[in-house]
């Protein structure tokens, strides 16, 4: 038994902000309203672009309508279309008149893959498609809701829980539902690879409701974005940048002009693809479209010019030409590309405000045509595939080799400044060696002037000499042995011991002979003086006048 289920609808898919006018899901599990690793998927594979153009698209396109009778005799859950084929697949349509929630009141319907339980392990199959309940009064009023779904075998249906509101369904005077007869429709494109363009027709289909959410959403954003970041980074970097860019050889910038096509088509989908919104496929059509006519004007040479509308022949977008050279997409240098970049996106932002800016005035007017939008948009889709591909090779290429330069540039500096700093470092160490030298040389000299003083003073301690007699107790002894040997000459010699004759007094000859040393005096500093009592009546007296002079009176 099939379980209910279903996303509600939010204000996220709402018309005014992705065009869709209803809620898309499985119709068997999705109670939860999550979409769990469902849907159109970012892969990581080659694009097999060749003769995937927009005329095999058709081929792969094609629409199914479903007459409903008697829909309110109908007394099932659910009921099933028939099985038809589109793209080389088998499909059928799913839908629940009563709604599949019995709190939606709004009527269901889904695109479903038949026999599903016989699908081999693996199977995928990704496709776009449109589900419509027409309306048979006016058709311009049939209400359509666009999806996008990577059918699996255990994703094998995909639609919408609440494709119109059942009491405007039953409504008979808004058409929809005439004589108990409801008409649905399924338009479907098969994508054989993720960068396949669409067909023609359904382009137009999606144009009728998501061409000014395309440009809006995806371009003007964009553009606004680039612009501002470019600013911010010329502003500080423009001088190096530009001393940079002169300094290339023109091979080296031959080599930095190009970049892969696979990879070029592959940064724009994961910078632009959205899973919740129908028209980013419209955006990332256009810019596929015009990376399939670049390469479909090749010649035999595998080389093509693209048409960007930038006026020139060549098709060039400010003097930067584009070109298909084995898979590559490669472009001229016209001198000063950094600047063609900031042109190109500034024009293009103009032309795609001019074209949202667009609108019916007057009731007389003439209507903007869906023919004429399709025409506006791809025009500006292959601006936009020159701009993106310009973008890239400026920050992938550019922008690396330029802050490889400058890191090179200043880890020569760093290198140059640290040898500086050696260098400086070892000349103040041979300054500090030199220093110490100097001075221990200085010393040495000084010990060598020295010297001869010194073997004066030897000599002079070795020559023979009269000692200086010791003075008396209470006599401070300063200065006394040098001043008794400079006087040492003129001091009589003391008389043998027998020759002393002893004092008066009685006092015995050894003291007498004190006495006679102590009658010694002598003078030292600035003119002090010493005085003493010689022997018998005899008085000695000294005055410091010089360096110690001494007079002696008996």
């Amino acid at each position: 038994m099939r379980r209910k289920g279903g996303r509600s609808k939010s204000k996220d898919d709402d018309d005014e902000f992705h065009g869709s006018k209803g809620a898309s899901g499985s119709a068997a599990s999705r109670a939860s309203g999550n979409r769990d690793d469902v849907g159109v998927e970012e892969e990581e594979e080659v694009a097999r672009c060749e003769g995937a153009t927009t005329a095999s698209a058709a081929a792969l396109y094609d629409q199914f309508t479903w007459e409903v009778h008697d829909l309110s005799k109908i007394t099932e859950e659910y009921v099933y279309s028939d099985i038809f084929s589109i793209g080389g697949y088998h499909w059928r349509l799913l839908m629940y008149p009563r709604g599949n929630n019995n709190k939606s009141k709004a009527l269901s319907v889904y695109l479903c893959v038949p026999d599903f339980q016989n699908l081999d392990p693996g199977w995928s199959r990704l496709a776009h498609f449109t589900l419509a309940v027409v309306n048979q009064k006016e058709a311009t009023k049939t209400h359509s809701c666009d999806g996008s779904n990577k059918f699996r075998k255990r994703e094998h249906d995909w639609g919408f829980q609440s494709l119109m509101e059942l009491s405007k369904l039953h409504d008979a005077t808004n058409g929809f539902l005439v004589e108990d007869k409801i008409v649905l429709q399924a338009k479907v494109q098969v994508v054989s690879h993720l960068y396949m363009p669409m067909s023609a027709q359904y382009r137009k289909e999606l144009c009728q409701r998501h061409y000014k959410c395309a440009l809006r959403f995806y371009f003007e954003e964009f553009l606004e974005e680039k612009l501002e970041e470019f600013e911010e980074f010329w502003e500080d970097n423009s001088d190096e940048f530009l001393e940079f860019w002169t300094d290339l050889a023109p091979p080296r910038r031959a080599q930095l002009l190009h970049v892969a096509r696979d990879i070029l088509l592959r940064k724009i989908r994961g910078r632009l693809f959205s899973e919740k919104h129908v028209d980013c496929n419209l955006a990332l059509d256009v810019l596929y479209n015009a990376a399939e006519e670049l390469r479909l004007q090749a010649d035999g040479s595998s080389v093509a010019v693209a048409k960007t509308g930038g006026g020139a022949a060549s098709g060039a977008l400010f003097g930067v030409e584009l070109y298909i050279v084995t898979g590559d997409v490669v472009m001229t240098d016209n001198g000063d590309f950094p600047d063609a970049l900031q042109q190109a996106r500034r024009e293009t932002l103009r032309i795609v405000k001019e074209t949202l800016a667009i609108k019916k005035k007057n009731p007389s007017d003439p209507v903007e045509s869906d023919d004429m939008k399709v025409q506006k948009l791809e025009e500006i889709g292959r601006r936009m595939f020159h701009v993106f591909a310009m973008e890239l090779v400026f920050n992938e290429h550019l922008l690396s080799a330029y802050r490889e330069k400058i890191a090179r540039v200043r880890q020569e500096e760093l290198i140059r400044e640290e040898e500086d700093e050696k260098r400086r470092d070892g000349e103040r160490k041979a300054a500090k060696r030199e220093k110490k030298a100097k001075k221990k040389a200085q010393k040495a000299q000084h010990k060598q002037d020295d010297k001869p003083s010194e073997t004066l003073e030897l000599s002079n301690e070795n020559s023979p000499q009269t000692k200086p007699l010791p003075p008396p107790d209470d006599v401070p002894t300063r200065g006394l042995s040098a001043t008794v040997s400079q006087t040492a000459d003129k001091q009589p010699k003391p008389k043998a011991p027998s020759e002393v004759k002893p004092r008066v007094d009685g006092r015995d000859s050894r003291e007498a002979k004190e006495q006679d040393r102590a009658g010694v005096a002598s003078g030292h500093g600035s003119g002090s003086g010493c005085s003493g009592t010689g022997r018998g009546s005899g008085a000695g007296s000294g005055s410091g006048g010089g360096p110690g002079a001494l007079s002696v009176a008996g």
